[in-house]
């Protein structure tokens, strides 16, 4: 789980991880993630604010489980390996004073 994208991101991301080999997994993930509102026209007199935020993530990895480390098989415990993470975000504000 990745507990960094929920605390920055508003959102959902779905993770797949298969176990290939003893100790070895891969894991796909892809969702739909914006950034958050910071400016709200809530606080200011006369203004509004029309906003436009979009967002998605993909990402793929495969895992080396470090059976050493590891109390137990592959999908569980620490791992290493090389990893791939796509994301896109775009966000427009018109702001219009009266």
């Amino acid at each position: 789980m990745d507990l960094s994208a929920l605390a920055a991101f508003s959102g959902f991301v779905v993770h797949y991880e298969a176990q290939v080999k003893e100790n070895q997994s891969f894991s796909l993930s892809a969702g739909y993630q914006q950034f958050p509102l910071l400016l709200s026209s809530d606080n200011l007199t006369g203004v509004q604010i029309k906003t436009e935020n979009n967002g998605y993530r993909l990402g793929a990895d495969y895992r080396l489980y470090m059976s050493k480390e590891n109390k137990y098989e592959a999908p569980h415990g620490i791992y290493w390996g090389p990893y791939f993470s796509y994301l896109n975000f775009s966000q427009s504000r018109d702001v219009e004073g009266t």
